[in-house]
């Protein structure tokens, strides 16, 4: 729509792999930019992320710093990069640390608060339910966060929970919770100056395939 309407430029935080996406919008000959999920063919695309696969490591080594080693998470999908590139950092944290991944525990959301929910009355639901929890986006954990309270359990009493982009400057949920956060202002305008550069004509600027680092928010839910 916004291509017949012809927009000089499109950013584009794309869901799914979207196999031949990248090259269904060259053929239109106005720059790109990708942010948050990157699909399928965007490898020499510009690009402005963070390592989904570092964040989700480093998270998981700050939760596993804490003392916890029954650890499970709740993904993204696995057809976007975010959610398959979180899960296996998160996996490689506990391989690292020499903690077998225990497939059950890690489950699939689609980044909506009510997966969220439902992936998470299924670990209360186990004998042997994680100590903790890692959960891939912040709608997901506010689902999870309601399933645990209705359960009657407390955060981080009986289960802990750290999560991405879940910083919450309202206080409305408590406690705050842990949350490795995407540095979204920086990267909206990482991806607005890649475009107006094209839209001069000017040499593209070293950010345009820019990974930018997440900023940990230490709460009280680990």
């Amino acid at each position: 729509t916004l291509l017949e309407k012809q927009a000089s430029g499109l950013i584009l935080a794309s869901v799914g792999r979207c196999e031949g996406l990248v090259a269904q919008y060259a053929r239109h000959g106005v720059p790109i930019v990708f942010i948050d999920n990157i699909p399928e063919g965007a490898d020499s695309s510009e690009v402005v992320s963070i390592d989904n696969y570092a964040a989700a490591r480093e998270l998981t080594q700050a939760m596993l710093a804490r003392g916890y080693r029954d650890v499970g998470m709740i993904t993204g999908p696995n057809d976007q990069s975010t959610g398959s590139l979180r899960r296996m950092g998160f996996e490689s944290a506990l391989q690292d640390a020499g903690i077998p991944v225990r497939d059950h525990w890690v489950l699939e959301g689609d980044f909506r608060m009510a997966s969220g929910r439902a992936c998470m009355e299924k670990i209360l639901r186990m004998r042997d339910r994680p100590r903790a929890m890692i959960i891939a986006n912040n709608y997901m954990t506010y689902g999870a966060v309601n399933a645990i309270r209705e359960a009657g359990l407390r955060i981080p009493e009986d289960i802990a929970l750290a999560a991405f982009d879940a910083y919450d400057e309202t206080g409305l949920i408590t406690p705050l919770i842990t949350s490795l956060n995407q540095p979204a202002q920086q990267i909206g305008k990482h991806a607005a100056e890649i475009i107006l550069s094209r839209l001069r004509n000017e040499p593209a600027p070293a950010c345009a395939q820019a990974t930018l680092r997440p900023v940990l928010f230490a709460g009280g839910s680990w």
